[in-house]
């Protein structure tokens, strides 16, 4: 990630995982606009997303749903 944010050109990154997808339409368009309106005017931040395994069995359910409500805590 590093490196191609050395060799990236836009004003906006967005790293994302190979198998991950964006399930609602608007959320980049929303990040978006909250980080051009965020009155502090950082220079650099970072978000997460939430996680949602797809599972094709029951092993380990209880792991993957503990990571997928961890993630839907909001953090400051």
């Amino acid at each position: 990630m590093n490196s191609a944010a050395a060799e990236a050109t836009g004003d906006y990154f967005l790293f994302l995982h190979a198998d991950s997808r964006l399930a609602d339409p608007y959320l980049l368009c929303n990040a978006l606009h909250a980080m051009q309106s965020d009155p502090r005017g950082q220079e650099r931040m970072a978000g997460h997303f939430c996680l949602r395994f797809i599972r094709t069995t029951n092993l380990n359910a209880v792991a993957y749903r503990y990571a997928e409500e961890k993630t839907a805590f909001n953090r400051i």
